[in-house]
């Protein structure tokens, strides 16, 4: 892109960062705020399309701009789950404000912790005539800075179990002519992953979520099938079941609530924290339905969009969950074993 070094179109054409600083991690996800504002000369007019090509441009050592790409990358809507480099800094609102459009665009990173790049707009006025904001007319440019992500160990989370009910269903079965009544223990346990510093929290997780919650399990025959508790005394039995259901629940579901049959239990109240429901139920209709399976390894993200590897891990035959850090690549949830639907 060879740009037009004058003025008869534009009277300003500048960039300016509007995030508090020029700061940004390079995860990928973190996300850094800049501003393109311009004004037409009196008499000129900037229409839709010449908006809409509107760029973020660098300065190549060949000397030709070309649209920021690479190690760098740029998106015109901001991703809402991650704030901005914790920083202080001010908005140059004056400069915004005397421009007659503006524009956000909103950077983000994998180059090498350390790294600063210049960065400057460019708009098409027609195929073969290009203003940039980085000419002598208009003389504007950021320059942005790449913080190396941050990377947690297992002694900066925290796994917290709250004991929330016993109940029992009750499930009716027919036997020739008769019919008898079996009842299922239900055991449900909450559990909090979350950050121990309370300056950072979990805003999502990488998972393939389809309604809500996944779960993974454990399950076990119990062979203690006595008669006189399910009330069966001539008919067969019914096998009895002791199975642990462990469902990871999707912290930004619209539906807030996990329900087991009667029974409902609310989660994502605690800002932060992604919740795990353990599910014991010993019974003849200890049956978990449709069910899907969830990974047992999965990405947890900061509010500044560094991904943390988490593995479940199962105790006491399955009575008990903890977790470890995962040291892998998470490229897809089936290498696990484990179908995504």
């Amino acid at each position: 892109m060879k740009p037009v070094n004058e003025a008869d179109w534009l009277s300003r054409f500048n960039i300016n960062i509007t995030s508090s600083s020029n700061r940004i991690f390079n995860n990928g996800n973190h996300q850094l705020e800049v501003s393109v504002g311009l004004t037409p000369r009196n008499g000129q007019t900037v229409t839709q399309e010449q908006l809409d090509s509107i760029q973020l441009v660098t300065l190549e050592d060949d000397g030709r701009y070309q649209e920021l790409s690479g190690e760098y990358g740029y998106a015109d809507e901001r991703d809402k789950r991650f704030e901005y480099y914790a920083d202080t800094g001010s908005m140059p609102s004056a400069l915004l404000e005397s421009t007659t459009y503006r524009k956000k665009f909103y950077i983000t990173s994998i180059a090498s912790g350390g790294s600063r790049k210049a960065i400057y707009a460019a708009i098409t006025r027609a195929p073969d005539e290009h203003y940039v904001s980085h000419t002598s007319i208009f003389n504007s440019s950021v320059t942005i800075e790449t913080n190396t992500k941050l990377r947690r160990q297992r002694s900066d989370f925290k796994l917290e179990a709250v004991d929330l009910l016993q109940d029992t269903v009750t499930d009716t079965y027919r036997w020739h002519d008769s019919t008898f009544e079996a009842r299922t223990s239900v055991d449900v346990d909450l559990y909090y992953l979350e950050f121990k510093n309370p300056a950072f929290r979990i805003v999502d997780v990488r998972v393939p979520f389809f309604s809500g919650s996944g779960c993974f399990y454990s399950d076990f025959n119990d062979d203690t099938q006595l008669a006189e508790e399910i009330g069966w005394p001539t008919a067969p039995l019914p096998r009895i079941y002791k199975r642990h259901a462990h469902f990871l629940v999707d912290p930004r579901a619209a539906d807030s609530t996990f329900i087991y049959r009667h029974i409902r239990v609310a989660t994502n109240t605690r800002d932060g924290a992604l919740n795990f429901i353990r599910l014991k139920l010993r019974g003849a209709g200890a049956v978990l339905g449709e069910a899907y399976r969830a990974p047992r390894i999965f990405g947890v993200f900061d509010q500044y969009g560094h991904e943390h590897l988490i593995e479940m891990t199962q105790e006491q035959d399955g009575n008990l969950i903890n977790f470890t850090m995962y040291d892998g690549r998470l490229v897809d949830f089936e290498l696990y074993g484990i179908p995504t639907e």
